[in-house]
């Protein structure tokens, strides 16, 4: 059995659920050096049968506006976040 120890994410996100092609998605932001949170990846996943058949992936934030998401998030405080 393989094991990861590695995290998927080394820095804090963010997420919101949105829609793409019809798909149910999610927008994930990354936190920028000013605490603030900046977009990172929209995760489109196809359903089948109830369930998770394919998660696609788009690493673009230009692609945020295009669906309606916002360019930032704030942080919660000031600074950079744990």
């Amino acid at each position: 059995m393989l094991i990861v120890r590695r995290r998927a994410f080394a820095r804090p996100h963010r997420s919101l659920a949105t829609f793409a092609n019809g798909c149910p998605a999610v927008a994930t932001y990354s936190l920028a050096p000013d605490g603030s949170f900046v977009p990172h990846g929209i995760h489109v996943l196809e359903i089948r049968g109830g369930l998770i058949a394919r998660i696609v992936v788009f690493l673009d934030g230009g692609l945020f506006p295009r669906f309606g998401l916002p360019t930032s998030l704030p942080g919660s405080g000031s600074g950079a976040q744990r």
